[in-house]
């Protein structure tokens, strides 16, 4: 019996045991948070490395108030809960296995000790030596909640005498600080002889961007003692100013260059983008880009496509390189009536050019790509007449136009048109009058017919030419026999009605 209830505990732990990683798995916390036992996850704001230690103890002091969690190593996890703002130690002693550890913090404080003297964090003396790098934003896990006492943290000598601390200063470590407090950096940094490189421009940029504010000893020795730290800026960074230069024992901030890339998605960019940017200032992208039968819609910060603004800003104090996506609407391709149109983008707009087609007028939606156009009051004009005001009229004498056509053109010097132009629907209608007693016929400068009369004027080598036809023409003053046919010569207002050349007048057949 005892054998039996042994093997049904033991498969109830097994089923456990299995939910438990199920549930695991199923909340996995990513790389940056801290896993506690209940599988939930903690996002971590500050980390510690140690140097190379075994059966040591390292120490932490807390005075905030609020809720933390420190990770001391993978699955060794302290929940702090506090709700005063006495001065308390937290401390881990590793094992008997030499290597570099690692300390993650998580959590945020709800409020600060009044005393000006009392750090938020701080490592203790005893624990010092061996902290190597540091990572993170103090303020993120410490944020500033007003000017008043026990409402913005104070980091009074949190790093105080570790001389292995040789990591340099981390971007945005103090950026949420805007306001001055007495002592607030008094010695965070002293005594750490192996400390490197510059101070970055973000480090203090809360207060930088609230113009250097300061009060009574707020930075008084923040950096004593800190030889290995950087005196200058040398390529390929640059000096930057925050107005706190005279407390910092001759050490700098110095700006950094980072790359700024464009995917263009087949567009080409505006002349003189920038292609880098510096983390001490504002960058702005606000040109406009092109490309063919398209209009630029913004500049965005994912491949989606999803964030986009016709202006870009980087932010000052940006410390990681940046890719920004143009984003396009074509143009609407020309869907036009009666009509054929032309596309070009003026000014990051489709701008259309619209013609209407021969014997179409009074274009509707003007300037769009479906544009359409009416046909002509009346219809056509025919050939000989041409659009005035309107309303198709003769072209008149010495003139020709085209069919459908709304301008006329003037014959050469010295040639006309028969009649008032009518059936004058091109340059060879032009020709000469020939005279035969009360009777006129005229002559155009291309052969109307074959045969055909040659009229070869005077002191000129152009020779012009009459038709002739085996049909009688009435009125018709010349008659031609040729063998057994006969013809009778006429002009172009035939096509149209022949004209009474004494009257001008048409007659209608």
């Amino acid at each position: 019996m005892k054998r039996l209830l042994g093997i049904f505990f033991f498969a109830i732990s097994v089923l456990i045991a299995a939910s438990a990683g199920m549930v695991s798995a199923a909340n996995a916390c990513t790389a940056d948070q801290i896993t506690l036992d209940d599988n939930s996850c903690v996002d971590v704001k500050f980390t510690i490395k140690t140097t190379s230690i075994k059966n040591t103890r390292i120490s932490i002091n807390i005075s905030a108030q609020g809720t933390f969690y420190i990770e001391w190593e993978n699955g060794v996890v302290d929940p702090i809960n506090r709700d005063n703002t006495t001065n308390e130690t937290y401390t881990h002693r590793y094992g008997n296995v030499q290597g570099q550890k690692t300390i993650r913090i998580g959590g945020l404080a709800t409020g600060y000790s009044t005393s000006n003297t009392t750090a938020a964090i701080s490592i203790s003396s005893s624990s010092s030596r061996y902290i190597e790098t540091i990572s993170g934003s103090l303020t993120d896990l410490f944020p500033e909640y007003g000017t008043g006492a026990g409402q913005s943290p104070l980091f009074y000598r949190s790093f105080y005498g570790c001389s292995k601390l040789e990591s340099k200063i981390p971007e945005n470590l103090f950026r949420g600080i805007t306001s001055p407090q007495a002592n607030t950096f008094y010695q965070t940094f002293s005594g750490c002889t192996s400390l490197s490189g510059f101070i970055p421009p973000s480090a203090f940029g809360g207060l930088i961007q609230n113009n250097s504010p300061y009060t009574g000893s707020m930075m008084s020795n923040i950096f004593y003692n800190t030889s290995a730290m950087a005196t200058s800026c040398t390529s390929p960074h640059r000096n930057y100013t925050t107005g706190y230069e005279q407390y910092w024992n001759s050490r700098v901030s110095c700006g950094t260059e980072y790359a700024l890339t464009y995917v263009m998605n087949g567009g080409t960019n505006y002349a003189g983008a920038p292609t880098t940017f510096w983390d001490d200032e504002i960058t702005t992208i606000n040109g406009i880009p092109t490309k063919t039968n398209n209009v630029f819609t913004g500049w965005c910060t994912d491949s989606g496509l999803a964030n986009c603004s016709m202006t870009h800003t980087i932010p000052i104090y940006t410390i990681t390189p940046q890719t920004l996506y143009a984003a396009w609407q074509p143009c609407n391709a020309c869907a036009t009536t009666n009509a054929s149109c032309s596309l070009t983008v003026v000014n990051n707009t489709c701008t259309y050019t619209t013609t209407c087609n021969a014997g179409y007028e009074n274009i509707q939606n003007n300037g769009q790509y479906n544009a359409s156009c009416s046909p002509i009051s009346g219809g056509a004009c025919p050939a000989g007449d041409y659009r005035e005001n309107g309303i198709c009229v003769a072209v008149g004498a010495g003139y020709w136009s085209s069919p459908d056509s709304d301008v006329r053109t003037q014959c050469l010097a010295g040639l006309t048109t028969v009649g008032y132009g009518h059936g004058a629907d091109e340059a060879s209608d032009c020709g000469r009058k020939l005279h035969l007693g009360n009777f006129i016929l005229y002559s155009k400068t291309t052969k109307p017919t074959t045969p055909s009369i040659n009229v070869r004027v005077e002191n000129n080598a152009a020779t012009h030419y009459i038709g002739v036809s085996s049909v009688d023409h009435t009125l018709t003053p010349i008659h031609i026999t040729q063998g057994n046919i006969q013809y009778t010569a006429f002009d172009d207002s035939i096509l149209y009605g022949e004209r009474d050349l004494e009257t001008n007048t048409r007659i209608t057949q």
